[in-house]
């Protein structure tokens, strides 16, 4: 009965090195596409606004919010206009 136990300790230590492998493989492919990245989306630079927009500049990316509320809003005011719009072509048909 010693062989059972025997064998019972090799399939477990084959069960742990599988996982032990997976787990690593798994990291590898997670680290792979994360150093695609980039380290961040956002670029902090000054604002030439005095020396509280320098302030605020190095805090928050006051430039590219502004981008991106821009295009948010015009893409709002796009749907409302079309909607708005179909509305008009409802009422005359």
């Amino acid at each position: 009965m010693e062989w059972l136990a025997d064998l019972a300790n090799v399939l477990k230590n084959f069960f742990i090195s599988c996982c032990n492998l997976l787990i690593d493989t798994i990291c590898i492919i997670v680290n792979t596409l994360l150093s695609i990245l980039p380290k961040s989306p956002f670029h902090f630079t000054p604002i030439s606004w005095g020396p509280l927009g320098d302030v605020v500049g190095v805090i928050m990316p006051v430039k590219d919010m502004v981008v991106h509320t821009t295009a948010l809003t015009g893409c709002v005011l796009l749907y409302l206009a079309g909607r708005y719009l179909l509305r008009l072509i409802k009422m005359v048909g």
